[in-house]
């Protein structure tokens, strides 16, 4: 099947589209089960890959740069670590690289993996420092508002604090890749 046969079944044929992904779907299982899940997380896991994977394929835009299963891959993975975060679990989860589809090694999933590691660095680094680098980054708030926002003394102070909690981020990321 060519590349544009594929992508019409997605976009045009969901339920033969769903059955295809589901028939890919045995590794993610395996990997669910494998980083603290089970198979009934395994399952709800991969049908909302499968969903989401579907609604991405049916815009006029997608563009399937590499293998569906390395995307639905890297879907249910997200799909599984949102899950873990809402759960407010403390487990620590190996990613195992092995397991994943040579289409996948890619910068796309080397960027995910990255921005996984930033977000459980985000969830440990403390309440205040959390605040403090939302409000700077995601909400581009100035120092000077920070800075009363989180009592601090002053704009030099928070900016400061904001050096600090960027170093602590980073020792856990690293200590993380250790």
């Amino acid at each position: 099947m060519s590349e544009k046969e594929s992508i019409s079944i997605y976009r045009n044929d969901p339920a033969k589209a769903a059955r295809i992904l589901y028939k890919k779907g045995k590794s993610i299982k395996r990997w669910v089960c494998n980083n603290s899940g089970n198979s009934e997380d395994a399952e709800d896991v991969l049908q909302d890959a499968v969903i989401a994977f579907i609604q991405m394929a049916s815009k006029p835009t997608f563009q399937l740069l590499g293998e569906p299963q390395a995307l639905l891959f890297a879907i249910a993975k997200k799909q599984w670590f949102y899950q873990l975060r809402s759960r407010n679990s403390a487990v620590d989860i190996d990613v195992q690289i092995e397991n994943l589809p040579e289409e996948c090694n890619n910068e796309w999933v080397e960027s995910e993996l990255k921005m996984k590691s930033a977000e459980m660095a985000l969830e440990n680094i403390g309440e205040q420092c959390k605040s403090l680098l939302e409000f700077f980054y995601l909400h581009k708030k100035s120092m000077d508002w920070i800075a009363k926002k989180l009592e601090f003394r002053n704009a030099h102070v928070a900016k400061a604090m904001k050096y600090k909690c960027l170093e602590k981020a980073r020792n856990l990321i690293n200590n993380k890749k250790q």
